[in-house]
Order: C-alpha cells, then sequence, then structure tokens
C-alpha cells in the first residue's frame, strides 16, 4: 500500500514479471495492475495506445471471473456444462444473475494476472481455473477469426447478433483494437487444458501503430474539407491581431456588428477565466480585459462554432458544445489549482472548448455506429475514447486536429487538441494545456462514476509531476460543480 492507502504493485521487468493471484480481483487490484501498465506504456513511449491496450487487460480479466462463475453457477443449479441443453439453461441463469446487479466478490476459481516483459514484447496474461468445453471453445474461436474479418464498428453490429455471451463481442472488439494497433495476428491467443484457460496478448516492444501513422482515407479525407471555413469576417480580425498596434476601440466596433460575437465575447470576459467581481458589460472593457491572446482564442473557438453550423445537426452541436464548455471550465479550474501560469490555462480552456471537435464528425455521420459504440462502453464502463478508432480507422483526437488545422488554428491548438487524450506525448508547448485537459476529463468522469480508465488517477498525477493533497478525490471536490443527471456526449 502506498502512504495514501492506494494498492501499488511492482513494475515488471525481464526476467521479473508482476504475478497477482486471488479468487476474484477486486477493483483495487484490477486498478493497481491498470496503473502499473500505464507506467510501462509510458517508458516505452506507448502512452497514445495505452487506453487501449488497458481495455484489453480489464476485458482478459472480467472474461476468466465471467468463467469460474459460470462453472459455480452450473454446478449449484446441478447442470452439466459440458451438456448443450444444460449450457443454455446456464447460461440464462447467468445472465439473468448479472442483470440483477454486479458480481460479488466470492468466488471458488483462481484467477491469475501476469504482466511480463521479454527483450521482444510486452505479455498480459490471465489464466483462470477452468478448461473450456467444446461449446466454449468453438465460440471463442468463432470470436476471435472474426476480429480480422471486420475492419469497422458498424460491421460487427450488422453481422454479430448472437448476444448470448457477453464475452463475445468484448473479444472482437479486443481483436480489432490490436490489429489496428499493428500488432500480428497471432498477439491475440488463448489455450485451454489441464483444468486452465489462459488468454494473452503480446504486444511487440516495436509496435508502430495506427495512432503514429498517417492513415486518414479517402473518405474522412473528403469529409473534413467539406467543412466549411471560418467566417471571412472573423478571419480579417485574426489578420487584424497580427499587426503589432491593435487599435481596440476600432476592433470593438467591428465585432458589434456581429452581435453573436459580441455576446461570446462578453460571455468570456465575464467567464471564472478572467476571474473579475463586477460583471462586465462593454466591448471595449472586455477586449481589454482579454487581450490580443484572450481574443485570439475567441475568435478561433467561435470561428469553428459558426463553421460547422448548419453542416451537422443542432441537437448533435448543442450537446457537443455544453460538454465541451464542462470540459473547459473544469480544466481551467485545475490550472488554477495547480499554479499553472495564465497563458497556459487561457490555452486549456481554449483548447478545452474544441478538444473534441472531432467526435462531431465520427457522431455527425455514423449516429447509429456511434450510439452502439456508446452503449457497448457504457456497459463494459470504458471509454469510447479507446475505441472510435473503429468508426472511421482514425480516433476522434486525430480527426479533430485534422479539422483544427483545416481551419489554419494556431500549433499549439491543434497540438493540445491531437494529444488531449496521451498529454505526456505532446510537444512542449502544448503539453501543459493538453495535461489539464486529461485530468479536466478525469474529474469529470470521477465526479459523475464514469469509466474505469480514470480511476487510475493518481497514478496519472504523480505522471504529470502533479503533488496534490488528497489525489484525483481532493482535486474533484476543490473543482468539481456538483454533477447534473448524465449528458449523453461524453467518453
Amino acid at each position: 500500500m502506498s502512504e495514501a492507502g492506494t494498492l501499488e504493485y511492482p513494475l515488471p521487468a525481464e526476467g521479473r514479471p508482476l504475478v497477482v493471484q486471488t479468487t476474484v480481483p477486486s477493483a483495487d487490484q484490477i486498478n493497481a495492475l491498470v496503473a502499473v501498465l500505464y507506467q510501462v506504456m509510458l517508458g516505452l513511449g506507448k502512452e497514445e495506445v495505452h487506453e487501449q491496450i488497458a481495455y484489453g487487460l480489464r476485458e482478459l480479466i472480467e472474461n476468466a471471473v465471467r468463467a469460474n462463475r459460470k462453472r459455480q453457477l452450473f454446478r449449484e443449479a446441478g447442470l452439466d456444462i459440458a451438456s448443450p441443453g444444460d449450457y443454455s439453461k446456464g447460461l440464462a441463469l447467468l445472465q439473468e444473475e448479472e442483470n440483477a446487479g454486479p458480481a460479488g466478490t466470492d468466488g471458488d476459481g483462481i484467477v491469475e494476472i501476469t504482466l511480463d516483459k521479454t527483450p521482444d514484447h510486452l505479455v498480459l496474461r490471465v489464466r483462470n481455473s477452468a478448461e473450456m468445453v467444446e461449446i466454449e471453445r468453438a465460440r471463442v474461436t468463432q470470436r476471435l477469426s472474426a476480429a480480422l474479418l471486420y475492419e469497422t464498428f458498424d460491421e460487427v453490429f450488422e453481422q454479430i447478433e448472437d448476444d448470448s455471451e457477453s464475452a463475445g463481442l468484448g473479444l472482437v472488439m479486443l481483436g480489432m483494437i490490436l490489429r489496428r494497433l499493428g500488432v500480428p495476428e497471432d498477439g491475440l491467443r488463448f489455450s485451454s487444458d489441464g483444468g486452465f484457460t489462459t488468454f494473452e496478448i503480446f504486444m511487440p516492444l516495436n509496435l508502430v501503430s495506427d495512432e503514429e501513422s498517417d492513415n486518414f482515407t479517402e473518405t474522412l479525407l473528403r469529409e473534413i474539407q467539406s467543412i466549411p471555413q471560418i467566417p471571412q469576417n472573423i478571419h480579417s480580425l485574426r489578420e487584424l491581431l497580427r499587426h503589432p498596434d491593435v487599435d481596440y476601440p476600432a476592433l470593438a466596433r467591428l465585432i458589434r456588428k456581429d452581435p453573436a460575437l459580441t455576446l461570446e465575447v462578453l460571455r468570456m470576459a465575464n467567464s471564472p477565466v478572467y476571474r473579475r467581481s463586477q460583471r462586465i458589460e462593454s466591448c471595449e472593457v472586455a477586449l481589454s480585459l482579454l487581450g490580443i491572446r484572450g481574443l485570439r482564442g475567441i475568435l478561433d473557438t467561435f470561428g469553428a462554432r459558426k463553421a460547422l453550423e448548419g453542416h451537422y445537426p443542432a441537437k448533435l452541436l448543442d450537446r457537443f458544445w455544453q460538454h465541451s464548455a464542462e470540459i473547459a471550465e473544469l480544466a481551467a479550474a485545475i490550472g488554477r489549482q495547480t499554479g499553472a501560469p495564465e497563458d497556459v490555462i487561457e490555452g486549456a480552456y481554449i483548447s478545452g472548448l474544441l478538444h473534441d471537435v472531432g467526435r462531431i464528425v465520427l457522431e455527425g455521420r455514423h449516429a447509429d455506429t456511434y450510439r452502439a459504440l456508446q452503449n457497448f462502453c457504457a456497459q463494459k464502463q470504458a471509454s469510447a475514447a479507446a475505441m472510435d478508432g473503429l468508426i472511421a480507422g482514425v480516433n476522434h483526437a486525430r480527426i479533430g486536429a485534422r479539422m483544427a488545422e483545416h481551419w489554419n488554428l494556431p500549433e499549439r491548438l491543434v497540438q493540445s487538441i491531437r494529444y488531449s487524450r496521451a498529454p505526456l506525448s505532446a510537444p512542449p508547448a502544448a503539453r501543459e494545456c493538453a495535461k489539464l485537459i486529461y485530468l479536466a476529463h478525469a474529474v469529470h468522469h470521477h465526479t459523475r462514476g464514469g469509466h474505469k480508465e480514470h480511476d487510475i488517477g493518481d497514478t496519472v498525477l504523480t505522471s504529470f509531476g502533479m503533488n496534490i493533497p488528497g489525489g484525483l478525490n481532493g482535486l474533484a471536490a476543490r473543482v468539481a460543480p456538483a454533477p447534473p443527471p448524465p449528458a449523453a456526449v461524453g467518453d
């Protein structure tokens, strides 16, 4: 245990694997294992694919626990798991139990989890004390074969209708994720004999994944190119700000010609980012407070919003902007709590407003598929961001960065969007902003009971070099407002 009472495991090394053996792994144990995995992935320079590999580890552990529980339930019901008729009855009992609520922590089987490093591979191994019967072996083989056939998430939902084994779709997704990351076909394997079943992920240490390569399809590139440019009046104002001697009264007169932009300038000037006790109602006063840097940020975000209007459904945009505003405000609040410089706080706020803009393309053009992905991730308590690359071949962060480039937005903003899920991989100029956005998501999900990946928030804080009293819990208590009902947009 750490001083704060958080369970910690040592990092694996060549010849010294990390092995955890238990009956039903607790949430603390699983989070501690994922925290170790995060540190290992950082050390390998693979931060960008951590969420995907962590999903794989959680999926294999969940399947192992379920397999053991299945046998326990069959024994209690007097059913023969090798009998096809009894198998269907027992599976129905298991589903009924799972639908009733979370599984308990008692079990009579063994689950052994190993994280190992060889000279060439990172190995994740999950072993449980239940040898597969023929029907299980056939289903797993079918799922792993299916993962090699499907290219996109919507193909999976069109073709796979049998959900009697909840582990099935999870394995297909895992196989597709690993293939997309560049893991060879035999990188996900299983064996079952001698009373045990073992699943293994073999990730090459020299992995060059799709996250690191430019694999935008022509269809996706055309979609991005079809998005309108930032309106001309916004572009003209941005050009005016390039001059060293800015005439603020003249600038205010130009801004007032656009009522919506005027409201946005006043809204920003009165936001918590600028922390003024008296309400500001004059455009000139607002501009003097915001300065060139702040006004540039407003023009960038406002211009992007105007460009997207009419190109995607209004309801989608409204939900997206509401979610983005929450993240942006949290990022700024965290920046103040952690003593970040003002330009970083301001940059994180602006970046926060646009960091998930790539999701608009995914949801706007693949609405049914994206909704199915969100439902799947909600059931798994997994991050949709870890899997949304399966929809169009590229994750939403990279799509958003390409959109920002399409609009000629500043490079720091482009990179903050690009690395909002992997801030330590960001270029130095964007790294601090990306950290704040990442932590804003962590706090957002932490306070709303979101997906499991942010359960390692304290490890992330340490990796970010942030010593915050109370860790993520303490940070959330200081910056997060009371949570509203769960929103439809989120990752």
